[in-house]
């Protein structure tokens, strides 16, 4: 069974590892899921969002710290901790985000304007630095996939309609038992 892709991110001024497992999400569905239905974020452990501006906490059981990286893998933005149910500032220098475990950053005394180097783990399978490997989904996988998507956005219309739309547009009080 082969590794899974991931990266090694460090500060080049410190030499510090912030994460020396990195998982890549640069497509839309693994942008898309992230963290949810993870248990937590172990120390060594994160996910690299490209492109990315602004990241959201919906349905995570874990606060998580969110570093906004430029063009150049400079920290353009960092929040700390954010919480459960919250959402990042939008940023609108960022290309890219790290998330990370919560007070990651703080240990390491890594802040705004700090140049990181992410590189990619010699044991996986990443070729080059730009790697992209992109593993097969089964397709029970992605029905399973398109159906929780489906699940999803029925539920966002339903609540918005809900909300547009008041019960006695629908049902007037003469009609309604």
């Amino acid at each position: 069974m082969s590794r899974a892709a991931t990266y090694r991110v460090r500060d080049i001024a410190t030499g510090c590892v912030l994460a020396d497992n990195l998982r890549p999400a640069h497509t839309h569905w693994s942008r898309l899921k992230g963290l949810l239905g993870s248990d937590s974020l172990p120390d060594g452990e994160g996910l690299w969002l490209k492109p990315c501006r602004q990241v959201h906490m919906f349905w995570m059981r874990y606060p998580i710290d969110v570093a906004f990286l430029d063009e150049d893998l400079r920290i353009v933005q960092t929040v700390s901790a954010l919480a459960p149910g919250k959402v990042s500032p939008r940023v609108a220098r960022a290309t890219s985000a790290l998330e990370l475990p919560a007070g990651r950053l703080a240990t390491l005394g890594v802040a705004s304007g700090a140049q990181l180097s992410i590189e990619p783990d010699p044991r996986s399978r990443v070729v080059g630095g730009t790697g992209r490997a992109r593993a097969k989904l089964s397709p029970a996988v992605r029905a399973a996939v398109w159906v929780v998507g489906f699940l999803v956005i029925t539920a966002l219309g339903v609540s918005l309609a809900a909300r547009v739309i008041s019960p006695d547009a629908v049902c007037p009080s003469y009609i309604c038992f």
